[in-house]
């Protein structure tokens, strides 16, 4: 039987097709064994798993439908040329896209699971494929918002990416506390330490032989992991006390929020001890 070039054409389409949907059936068989055997525990490897059990299968799509049409791109060489500059032209983002994912598979700037910054959007990564990074957006007072965004790997090339989770399970953190000009440093330093030390009693030693080790591999002094007060003038009216401390990734906010109302607990307890002995210094001494 003979064939003839639209036959070939046509041979190279059912061929394709069939190559598609079997990408897609063996996607969604990987997809039901993970989420079938998911548990609290395994929830980060497994979703590691996943990302990279699709891609692979991506990347094997591609290289047999290239295979497939491979004599037929032959034929089309200065088209494809052609096609290849009005794409650059026109298709700028989505050349940056592939180039981002490129440059992100070689640096290595995050990873699945890890909390990363990437301009204004930030929150945990749980997906990554060749055009873009997906977050679950957290909020910047470090909750999770619940809504998901879609950064176009382009911007890998163009702007900075903030990694929190760089050092491994453990980070350092600030959290913000407003003062007014009257209110007395020392009182608020003691304060926030005492209030800082005992959030972060639990895990302190093994906070800092992690971020050591990583300031090691780094050649950065990380050995002042300890909680620490500085104060920043704001305005005219008010100062910031900031405190920085150590803290599990997974629990920043938790930890931050410890702080923060354990500092007003701490204050709201001296402060009426204070006022109860202005009085009495002020009261005169009672003639015999």
């Amino acid at each position: 039987m003979h064939f003839n070039a639209n036959d070939s054409i046509l041979v190279n389409i059912i061929a394709s097709v069939v190559v598609i949907l079997a990408g897609t059936l063996v996607v969604k068989l990987i997809n039901r064994f993970f989420s079938g055997r998911l548990q609290a525990d395994n929830r980060g490897s497994y979703r590691a798993w996943t990302v990279a059990s699709r891609n692979l299968v991506a990347a094997v799509v591609f290289l047999l439908l290239l295979g497939i049409w491979v004599s037929e791109l032959k034929s089309v060489a200065i088209s494809l040329a052609a096609f290849a500059a009005a794409l650059l032209l026109v298709g700028k983002e989505l050349v940056m896209c592939f180039l981002g994912a490129f440059m992100r598979m070689i640096t290595r700037p995050f990873q699945l699971g890890d909390l990363v910054e990437i301009g204004p959007f930030g929150g945990e990564v749980i997906d990554m494929d060749v055009m873009s990074t997906t977050l679950v957006e957290v909020a910047a007072a470090r909750q999770y918002t619940g809504f998901t965004v879609q950064v176009p790997n382009s911007m890998l090339l163009t702007t900075a990416v903030r990694n929190h989770s760089q050092a491994g399970a453990y980070t350092l953190d600030m959290v913000r506390i407003p003062l007014a000009v009257g209110d007395d440093p020392e009182v608020v330093e003691a304060l926030l330490m005492q209030v800082a030390r005992r959030a972060c009693e639990g895990f302190m030693e093994e906070a800092g032989r992690t971020l050591r080790r990583y300031g090691d591999m780094r050649f950065v002094d990380l050995s002042q992991f300890e909680p620490r007060v500085i104060f920043e003038p704001y305005d005219v009216t008010r100062f910031d006390a900031v405190v920085r401390f150590p803290v599990p990734v997974s629990a920043r906010l938790a930890v931050a929020q410890q702080i923060v109302r354990g500092y007003y607990r701490e204050r709201a307890k001296v402060q009426p001890a204070a006022a109860g002995a202005t009085p009495a210094a002020d009261t005169p001494a009672v003639q015999p």
